[in-house]
């Protein structure tokens, strides 16, 4: 398929204002080009489907990181692999050096509009920790055993290494106080298995909207932690 005949598959019926980058991620990527032609399909489905312009960001931010993820010559990728699965699945299954597998779930956080200019920064960080712990308990859900976990996390309000590790202390210190309650609300049956799903998480990488450092963290608990080789790898991309 010719690259004009593919972006036309693609953006048929909507041209996002992310388009043209996108055109360009194909001409400069051979494998991210073919990676485009196998899914054309679930992507021009995605963007037919997008609601608004928060959902055409959330699609611009998983092939970002196809595009990202095809530099390495040493990792092969799947799109939403376990999508037939009656279980929340990761948008991406990746094989790295043939014999290492690890998903890969992107998320965004969505910040309210425009409220953060009627706020003091106190009530700021309060919100945002809110969001950020709100995000990482939904996407525990779509962590499945047996394999390495990761989260890439994209906010449009600044993270910290701090602000992160915070929040992931708050929840492991909480399911070692089996706060079932708390972790009803975030629709686990309780403490403990919010716990399994937890140490299913191997890995997460954040960073705001403006900015291109990424702020890692790595769960001590974690079943199957990141190989270092492999870690290694994602830093640098």
């Amino acid at each position: 398929m010719t690259i004009p005949a593919l972006l036309k598959t693609i953006f048929e019926n909507r041209q996002p204002s992310w388009a043209a980058e996108f055109e360009q991620w194909v001409r400069n990527s051979r494998r991210f080009r073919t990676f485009a032609e196998t899914y054309r399909d679930k992507i021009r489905k995605k963007l037919q489907n997008a609601q608004d312009d928060g959902a055409l960001k959330d699609l611009y931010y998983e092939l970002e990181t196809a595009y990202r993820l095809m530099q390495d010559q040493r990792i092969a990728l799947e799109y939403e692999k376990h999508g037939q699965l009656k279980q929340r699945a990761p948008d991406f299954t990746a094989t790295f050096r043939v014999n290492t597998v690890f998903n890969v779930e992107v998320t965004r956080l969505r910040m309210p509009i425009g409220e953060s200019e009627s706020l003091d920064v106190e009530e700021i960080e309060r919100i945002f920790s809110r969001k950020l712990l709100d995000g990482v308990c939904d996407k525990l859900g779509q962590m499945l055993p047996s394999t390495t976990n990761v989260v890439l996390m994209v906010s449009g309000w600044e993270v910290s290494h701090t602000k992160l590790l915070a929040t992931m202390n708050t929840l492991r210190m909480g399911a070692e106080r089996k706060n079932d309650t708390f972790f009803a609300r975030q629709g686990f049956q309780d403490a403990r298995d919010f716990l399994k799903h937890f140490q299913r998480l191997s890995a997460i990488f954040c960073r705001s909207e403006q900015a291109a450092a990424w702020v890692l963290w790595l769960n001590p608990l974690a079943r199957h932690p990141i190989q270092k080789e492999l870690l290694n790898a994602l830093q640098n991309l």
